[in-house]
């Protein structure tokens, strides 16, 4: 093991401190630091503790390797250089802590798992308060992380049907969300401590929501309602649906919620609860969006029609109709025009008034899906079972994209930048809107179940089986976690951090993901 520093000055190890004699156990004690673990050459506490640049944690983590952990002198010795604020200090501190990381490391006891995880955090803490730079630190903290901090739960007793895990959710920025077929939602910090349940639903509930900014969080269930959260308060219930509640949007602007059902109704309601609209539809409200001002509405049923409404005059303006069952229908970003894609081989665009823009040609078959890419450029995309086709605002083609393997193609777009990731059986790539390929990756072993971006755009999650895998955007694999079964699905948090993930297995993982660490201290690569 790598030493960190040899002072060559000679210091008195207590004397000057106490001015007491050295006793045959501080000699003991001093005799077994430098033997600790191999790397300790000289632990020495100087006098003047406002010039000192001693080791505290060479000394704290020898002494407590060496199980000398009884000893009230040296506790007294610790407190006081702790108390020192010095950036030369905190650093050698974080470098000592680094070092007794890459120890435990070495060790495959699992009983030293928690201690390895506690002084990798502790170490690269020193360095984000500080803004201190080292590689080192850098590099044992995601060796550490990426080793051993994957919490697992199962948050129910048995697989059976009824408790087994639907879904799970980013919720209230900092907690997650299982939903099983108990009726209830689970609450968990990013530490797997369970925080809440929420038992208001009377029958399953079949999905769940969170506003753009995931201060509110709802349920909809077979019970005919849905329930609106905050911080695990119930904020209001929406009732008066006839039949399973399947669809819901938030509108920030002017504090709307809308729900859909396969009642045949929309409702659409204020944040205190109160009732704003009643919208009727000949067939089950299966999707419903507002538009970035908020100004329409916008619902798909099980026909072949889509509903475009305006929210403030409360009535219909026009129904979207196609030849074939509508399977997507979307807003274009930042303006109230709307895209619908069907089984008639026809995707259109609408203006706000409902009237057609423009038939979307270049289409081999039944149009399937569509996204469109939020907040900048208005361009959007266009699915069939052999290639996504990438659209301007205007409704230009900008590029035909073909399917990788003659699969049907799916896609997302990049959350920042003008590029797109596709995806096709096993296969994925990530291109620019010019066609030029940014990754290509090898063939997975099994088919994709899913693909996503990372919030900021930098990494790429990808399920497959039971395995889930992070990439950088050149390709390279960061993290691989696996379960015992089928993976059914997973999310990178809102703050970059965890890698949640739950499966077939009845499980859930969280994996702090270690390349923020890198992000942080690009020069310390």
């Amino acid at each position: 093991m790598k030493r960190i520093i040899s002072i060559s000055i000679l210091v008195f190890f207590f004397v000057p401190a106490w001015g007491q004699p050295e006793s045959p156990e501080e000699r003991q004690i001093r005799e077994r630091f430098k033997e600790a673990d191999g790397y300790l050459s000289d632990c020495m506490v100087l006098n003047d503790l406002s010039k000192q640049s001693d080791l505290y944690e060479i000394c704290e983590n020898n002494y407590i390797s060496s199980g000398m952990n009884n000893n009230s002198l040296l506790q007294e010795i610790f407190s006081r250089i702790k108390a020192v604020n010095d950036k030369k200090v905190n650093l050698y501190k974080a470098k000592s802590l680094s070092n007794y990381t890459q120890i435990l490391l070495d060790d495959p006891s699992s009983e030293y798992t928690q201690k390895a995880l506690d002084s990798a955090f502790t170490a690269f803490d020193i360095l984000l308060k500080d803004s201190l730079c080292d590689a080192e630190v850098v590099t044992t903290f995601g060796t550490a992380v990426q080793r051993h901090h994957t919490l697992t739960i199962s948050p129910f007793d048995t697989l059976n049907d009824i408790e087994a895990i639907q879904k799970v959710y980013p919720a209230h920025k900092d907690k997650i969300a299982i939903i099983g077929r108990d009726k209830r939602v689970h609450f968990y910090d990013m530490k797997m401590n369970p925080d809440y349940v929420l038992k208001d639903h009377k029958d399953y509930i079949l999905s769940a929501h969170s506003d753009k900014n995931q201060q509110y969080f709802a349920t909809l269930s077979k019970d005919n309602s849905a329930i609106v959260y905050e911080n695990g308060q119930i904020q209001f219930k929406i009732e008066g649906h006839l039949d399973d509640v399947v669809s819901l949007d938030f509108e920030s602007n002017n504090n709307l919620i809308g729900t859909g059902s396969r009642d045949q109704f929309a409702f659409i309601c204020s944040f205190d609860g109160t009732s704003v609209d009643t919208l009727e539809h000949d067939g089950e409200v299966l999707s419903l969006a507002f538009s970035s001002d908020g100004s329409r509405l916008l619902t798909r049923t099980n026909t072949n029609k889509a509903w475009l409404w305006d929210v403030q005059k409360k009535s219909l303006i026009d129904t979207l109709s196609h030849d074939g069952y509508v399977f997507k229908a979307f807003f274009i970003a930042n303006s109230n025009y709307a895209v619908t894609c069907s089984a008639d081989g026809q995707a259109i665009i609408w203006d706000g008034d409902g009237e057609k823009v423009k038939n979307l040609e270049n289409h081999n078959g039944i149009v399937y899906t569509g996204e469109a890419k939020q907040n900048t450029g208005g361009h959007f995309f266009t699915a069939d079972h052999s290639a996504i086709n990438l659209w301007d605002k205007e409704g230009t083609l900008i590029k035909t994209f073909p399917s990788l393997n003659q699969k049907p193609p799916k896609a997302t777009f990049s959350p920042t930048d003008p590029s797109i990731l596709i995806w096709s059986g096993n296969e994925l790539q990530f291109k620019d809107f010019e066609d030029r390929s940014i990754i290509s990756l090898e063939p997975f072993d099994q088919a994709i179940r899913s693909a996503s971006f990372s919030p900021d755009g930098k990494r790429i999650l990808v399920i497959f089986g039971n395995a889930a895998q992070i990439f950088d955007l050149n390709g390279q694999s960061l993290i691989t976690q696996r379960h015992d079964a089928e993976i059914l699905g997973g999310f990178i948090t809102q703050d970059d951090r965890n890698l949640v993930t739950y499966s077939k297995d009845n499980k859930v993982k969280i994996c702090l993901t270690p390349y923020h660490a890198f992000d942080c201290y690009p020069d310390c690569k």
